[in-house]
């Protein structure tokens, strides 16, 4: 128990305050009310996560309905990542005033109100507002279930309740597009928002009998303007990376306007907080060794966790034309893998963290180094084992990198860390999806113009060699497809560069990593 006297400052008094509170709580809870505060927390994150894949298959309906072109029914999912990422910063603040409980209450009425708004809009405007509350109300669930689990769980069980919490997560994710469906298909697609209701008020009664009331700081203050300025330079930066492309990037005033305001943002928010004894994000976070590392490897977890399942689909769909059940199979590998994983990671994540976690990177480094040599004669079978591997290696990597990252960080500061930890994965995904799309389209322009001057009408090779028709349109037609294809393959190798590239990064930083207490 930390000794306090009037000599001692005032930070360092209100922190040691703040722990003997938080320790003296976590001693108290029984192992049966601790897992019935894992139940709690995993509802909320797997309700976040479920709101994030159940309009996706809702959105060709959608777009008939609210009369909307392709273009604008596209912001229904960016408003809600823009929500989100905007929402998560306050989240740390949020807990050291009102507390775990009622920061986890509050967002899970939030979350159901807007997303029965969401269910009765009747025109695209509404919809996009209602979508950003559901993003923004949601933003809270996933980190603070995470600081809650680090603080009442003693060590050697923590690896088991953050696999528990995953596994919530990919369960949510992964049936949200199946419920939706059938509800919308069944019905309409108001359902697939209606069924997240009572989901939400089940929420909403754990939260309020299971969760403690910890988690509270003494003397913190908000400095709204720095908020504010935070939130439009995450928004502003999000809405550059999802229009960057479509844009054409920095040859868009649009883009460059969105790039200024996130860039004059960001300054604004660091000179408001700098200096300050307990600004509502604490940069000194980062001044912990471990955290700072940490920090790193969740951005290359963001980058390599999205990567394959936004290139798998576009390879299945665009190149090997298999229709959409096919390619959501291998989207369910996928998450079979996960599940998996999370269940061994439950056993090796605490004796064995650093060793967990660089195994995780190596697996999915492998699936990668698979993808780079992808051709147009890629079998399905390959595919798919190669996106069970892949998502068996992320599940490794993300218990061990919460248990290490936030071993050496004082109690006291695990909401606002965890905030800052998935504002980072959060960003580090929208990068790494930005990125992607990118590449592909660019290297698979560039492919395109080399392949058909190499492959000319006066090309002697492909002349005598009579595979293609070349005295007809519909023949050099022909010919175009398959350059096209091979182009976008070209493309679609290069996104897993970088993606192996990330993983590898990962594998090295693994060995710098300090082990767990």
């Amino acid at each position: 128990m930390p000794i306090v006297d009037d000599s001692t400052p005032t930070k360092d008094r209100l922190a040691a305050q703040d722990t003997e509170q938080l320790d003296l709580l976590a001693r108290k809870l029984t192992p049966a009310r601790r897992n019935l505060i894992l139940v709690a927390v995993s509802m909320c994150a797997m309700l976040h996560s479920m709101s994030s894949t159940c309009v996706s298959v809702v959105l060709p309906q959608l777009q008939g309905v609210l009369s909307a072109t392709p273009d604008q029914i596209s912001w229904i999912i960016t408003v809600a990542v823009v929500g989100s990422v905007a929402a998560t910063p306050i989240t740390g603040w949020l807990v050291d005033r009102l507390g775990w409980r009622t920061v986890m209450t509050v967002s899970a009425i939030g979350f159901a109100v807007s997303t029965f708004l969401c269910a009765t809009a009747e025109s695209l405007a509404p919809m996009l507002v209602y979508r950003t509350f559901q993003g923004a109300f949601g933003a809270p669930m996933i980190p603070v279930a995470q600081a809650i689990l680090l603080a009442t769980y003693p060590d050697d069980q923590r690896s088991w309740s953050q696999s528990v919490h995953g596994v919530a997560t990919v369960v949510g994710q992964a049936m949200a597009p199946v419920i939706g469906g059938y509800m919308s298909a069944s019905f309409d697609w108001r359902w697939s928002f209606f069924f997240l209701i009572p989901l939400s008020i089940a929420a909403i009664v754990m939260t309020i009998l299971w969760l403690p009331q910890g988690g509270k700081r003494s003397g913190m203050k908000l400095d709204w303007q720095g908020f504010v300025s935070l939130a439009i330079s995450i928004g502003a930066f999000q809405l550059m990376l999802d229009r960057g492309e479509r844009n054409d990037w920095f040859d868009s005033q649009l883009i460059i306007s969105y790039a200024l305001i996130a860039v004059i943002g960001f300054l604004v928010f660091v000179s408001r907080i700098w200096g300050k004894e307990r600004p509502f994000i604490d940069l000194s976070l980062f001044s912990d060794r471990q955290f700072a590392l940490g920090s790193i490897l969740i951005i290359l977890f963001g980058v390599i966790s999205f990567i394959p399942m936004f290139v798998y689909p576009l390879i299945l769909g665009n190149l090997k034309s298999y229709p959409d059940t096919i390619i959501g199979a291998i989207l369910f590998i996928r998450g079979l893998g996960l599940l998996i994983g999370f269940f061994v990671v439950a056993i090796t994540g605490y004796r064995y963290p650093r060793s967990t976690l660089f195994f995780g990177f190596l697996l999915a480094g492998i699936s990668g180094i698979h993808g780079i040599f992808y051709n147009l004669e890629v079998q399905y079978a390959s595919i798919a084992w190669h996106a069970f591997w892949q998502g068996f290696g992320v599940s490794l990597i993300w218990v061990p990198c919460i248990t290490l990252s936030f071993v050496t960080l004082p109690k006291v500061l695990l909401s606002q860390g965890s905030a800052l930890f998935h504002l980072l994965r959060q960003v580090a995904m929208s990068v790494s999806v930005a990125v992607s799309v990118m590449i592909i389209v660019r290297t698979g322009s560039i492919s395109y113009s080399e392949l058909s001057w190499q492959v000319g009408l006066n090309n002697r090779d492909l002349i005598t060699a009579e595979t293609w028709d070349t005295h007809s349109l519909v023949g050099l037609a022909q010919l175009s497809n398959e350059i096209d294809r091979q182009s976008q393959m070209i493309g679609y190798s290069n996104a897993f560069v970088v993606y192996t590239a990330g993983c590898l990064v990962g594998m090295l930083l693994t060995f710098f990593m300090g082990h767990r207490r």
